[in-house]
């Protein structure tokens, strides 16, 4: 759940050491189900670290082929 919210929050690489954390954990008590979980967590805040262009939000440009109402 920590990752989870520091990976929210925008905390990129605390979340990536705490889902390596929880696999960790989660394997070695052998529960699959959470172990998939933060597997998944683990490819998301990589992924982020890996592409931080992807994460760059484009503006929108107003199409000026529109009239503003004059007919």
């Amino acid at each position: 759940y920590l990752a989870d919210l520091s990976l929210q929050a925008g905390l990129v690489v605390d979340a990536l050491g705490l889902y390596h954390s929880a696999c960790e954990t989660l394997r070695a008590i052998g529960d699959l189900l959470w172990v998939g979980a933060s597997e998944e967590g683990l490819c998301s805040a990589s992924a982020i670290l890996l592409y931080p262009h992807l994460r760059e939000s484009e503006t929108l440009h107003r199409n000026t082929s529109l009239q503003d109402g004059k007919c």
